[in-house]
């Protein structure tokens, strides 16, 4: 055998040998191999080696179609997520702690919002006392439309503002009864003003009382609420409801006594509310506390 050939033998390796003309022919076969390569696919830049023939066409695994996701820092405040730049450029990898930690971050920060609830018990306080003045029969009937102004501007429309602004703050209950109680006195200046005199002189006391009872309903509900609030504002809706009784009732019935009773008790309900609006005020003007009002929750 030509030595040329048995070299070429030794390169192919054993299991060839099967014959001469196998031989020739495994020659033949392997020189065509050696000489012409196997057809591969292109080697895209980038893209990892493809090292097993007839790979077509080149298809990216899901690694290398879909980019990592960029890093994510936490905004505080609300939990959201932005893009981290610094990250991003170091390859995915969060950001060093003396990096971050120099970057300012965004905070959500709640505006300063002052207690509305000193001035929504101080304007119904006032307006009450100086009705029940004349409910008690301490001042004559003559003078009676001064509450009206009051009604309509400290007893009502601050005291609706106080409301609104409870909403803001998030308290309930004080957005309940601020608003409503505004909405109350505003009515009742309308209504002397504007109202009373379309109805039957002899029939307004009995529908007055009426209106006035059902404002106790309200008051009762409320003052059963109360007991989460403060010991000073359970016992002003616990005296307001009892003046609202006591004040329809009167009306309804014609009972002139039980309604100068309401206008005394009605006294010491607008005291009451004085007293809650005072400590209120007065705690947070001090930043300490100076009086109680027995926190109930």
């Amino acid at each position: 055998m030509p030595r040329r050939r048995q070299g070429l033998l030794r390169r192919l390796g054993p299991g060839v040998r099967h014959g001469d003309g196998d031989v020739d022919d495994h020659v033949d076969h392997d020189r065509r191999s050696v000489e012409s390569p196997p057809l591969e696919a292109p080697h895209a830049p980038g893209a990892p080696d493809q090292s097993a023939s007839w790979r077509l066409p080149i298809q990216a695994t899901p690694s290398e179609r879909t980019p990592p996701e960029a890093p994510t820092r936490s905004v505080s405040g609300d939990g959201a997520h932005t893009p981290d730049p610094d990250a991003a450029r170091a390859g995915g990898e969060s950001a060093p702690a003396s990096e971050s930690a120099s970057e300012p971050r965004p905070t959500r920060t709640a505006p300063i919002t002052a207690d509305p609830a000193p001035l929504g018990l101080a304007a119904f306080a006032l307006t009450t006392f100086v009705l029940s003045l004349f409910n008690s029969g301490l001042l004559p009937e003559a003078g009676e439309p001064v509450v009206f102004g009051l009604a309509f501007a400290y007893g009502g429309l601050a005291q609706l503002l106080a409301g609104m602004w409870e909403f803001r703050t998030g308290n309930t209950f004080g957005a309940t009864a601020f608003t409503s109680y505004g909405a109350f006195w505003i009515s009742f200046a309308l209504l002397e003003v504007f109202f009373a005199d379309r109805i039957p002189e002899a029939e307004l006391a009995v529908y007055m009382g009426w209106t006035l009872i059902a404002w106790a309903i309200f008051t009762t509900y409320m003052y059963v609420a109360s007991f989460k609030v403060t010991g000073a504002v359970n016992i002003v809706f616990l005296l307001l409801a009892a003046t609202f009784y006591l004040l329809g009732i009167g009306d309804v019935t014609g009972t002139e006594i039980v309604t100068r009773i309401g206008g005394f008790v009605g006294i010491v309900t607008a005291l009451a509310g004085w007293y809650a609006s005072f400590a209120i005020v007065t705690n947070a003007t001090f930043r300490q506390r100076v009086l109680p009002v027995k926190e109930l929750d």
